[in-house]
């Protein structure tokens, strides 16, 4: 058990002389999250409603996120009610590892969890391909180990030696599990990114679809990554400890909500692309009168059908079909 007061002898100096830097950190990032919790709860109900035909991969991916996210808010309530209420004036649980390294089990389990939803849509991108798994589920076992390992190591702390020995060890696991979760955002965004981009076949409705997936993606999984690099920033340098705190209380939920607002997209994109092909069957029908008009006179003197327009957007269709399969498979 880890014996938080040969931490706090290191830090209550610090704690005593500025409390409002060092816990304004704790206490703002526990109310950003509640707030987060909230809206991510929303966004729940929402997808509820219009999930009936999703996969249940997905399905399992939304509860098991959600459960961990909503998890660590009642934990981190908790963890700040034990510091500002129950032990008001005793910092030892501000110090005690083992309340912070069960946050950081918590946000590795969602991150993974949302990170094997987006490894599954590069997968359809590229029809299954071995090679996108192959990149990337060792750097996310790794990422989840690394938290592992910290957890493990912190349970080793039980006297001031220790800790000396084992403050940097913890600092490599979770730099480990920070760097390899950018990482992994970066690859599965440039795999995405560029499996769209690929599937634009310059004709303008399917380009316009690919152009509103490729933002939907960045936005969506571009706000973790950026909340990983300023977690790692302030863990790093000295005297932010209290900014990566506040980092780490709503990282996962970055995550989730940004999930959530991907798998309701689709919704209204789905509705978007069945109006769209029914215009398109609307032409079809008008386009059976042009076919009727009298025959022309071919340069030989033979009589041939006009070309009508469906026979020219057919054509436009067949160059469509992969860019659109490709862009509904993601959707």
């Amino acid at each position: 058990m880890v014996n938080s007061t040969v931490i706090l002898s290191e830090y209550q100096p610090a704690y005593e002389s500025n409390p409002g830097f060092w816990f304004g950190g704790h206490f703002l990032g526990s109310f950003f999250d509640m707030f987060l919790c909230g809206f991510m709860l929303h966004q729940k109900l929402h997808w509820m409603a219009w999930s009936g035909d999703d996969r249940r991969f997905f399905k399992f991916i939304v509860h098991w996120s959600t459960f961990w996210a909503a998890a660590m808010t009642a934990y981190t309530i908790a963890w700040t009610f034990n510091i500002f209420v129950t032990n008001f004036g005793n910092y030892t649980s501000a110090v005690d590892l083992g309340w912070q390294t069960w946050c950081h089990l918590m946000d590795a389990a969602v991150i993974l969890s949302v990170q094997a939803f987006y490894l599954d849509r590069a997968m359809r991108l590229y029809s299954n391909s071995i090679l996108v798994p192959v990149l990337v589920l060792p750097f996310m076992f790794s990422s989840f180990g690394a938290v592992l390992a910290g957890k493990i190591v912190q349970g080793t702390i039980d006297n001031a030696a220790n800790w000396t020995g084992t403050e940097q060890g913890i600092s490599y696991c979770y730099y480990t599990w920070l760097g390899t979760t950018v990482l992994v955002d970066l690859l599965l965004t440039g795999f995405i990114l560029f499996g769209l981009f690929r599937s634009r076949t310059g004709q303008t409705s399917t380009d316009k679809l690919v152009n509103r997936l490729i933002r939907v993606s960045v936005e969506a999984q571009l706000p973790g990554t950026i909340i990983a690099v300023a977690f790692i920033i302030c863990q790093a340098v000295p005297g932010w400890l209290p900014m990566a705190q506040f980092f780490m209380l709503w990282h996962p939920k970055c995550y989730v909500v940004a999930l959530l607002a991907v798998l309701n997209f689709r919704f209204a994109l789905r509705k978007e692309m069945s109006t769209l092909i029914g215009s398109d069957n609307h032409k079809r029908e008008d386009d059976d009168g042009i076919a009727l008009r009298p025959r022309a006179l071919s340069p030989n003197g033979s009589l041939r059908p006009p070309r009508s327009y469906r026979e020219i957007i057919e054509e436009q269709e067949r160059q469509q079909v992969e860019g659109t399969k490709q862009a509904e498979a993601y959707a």
